[in-house]
């Protein structure tokens, strides 16, 4: 298993797959400011290139939309006070994306790099 399972879903029998990854929400982050912060952006980065790579090849058999994240924040993943912020960011970019999306057969619709 992957962090976006992408084969996995579709040997499964997915016929069309939705992603909303929340590894990086769609944007690459700040550069990191002490030890943690970097191990964190390291493993991310790590974890993220299996669906950059992989969405594109999937997308070849089966319509994959890759829902856009919100803007980069600088918030601890141990702050949850600011989970309403990270919400509502998350569903605006997703919300304005999906607004003008057509899906007319396989393909990658949106980006998994976040450009």
């Amino acid at each position: 298993m992957g962090n976006v399972p992408l084969r996995q879903a579709l040997a499964m029998g997915a016929r069309s797959l939705v992603v909303l990854d929340c590894t990086f929400p769609g944007h690459l982050l700040l550069p990191p400011e002490s030890l943690a912060e970097t191990v964190l952006f390291t493993a991310m980065v790590s974890v993220r290139t299996q669906a950059i790579l992989e969405a594109p090849l999937i997308a070849k058999h089966a319509p994959v939309v890759y829902l856009p994240g919100p803007a980069a924040l600088r918030i601890s993943p141990f702050k949850f006070d600011a989970t309403n912020v990270l919400i509502e960011g998350a569903y605006e970019a997703a919300r304005s994306f999906l607004l003008d999306l057509v899906v007319d057969g396989p393909g990658l619709y949106g980006s998994p790099s976040g450009s």
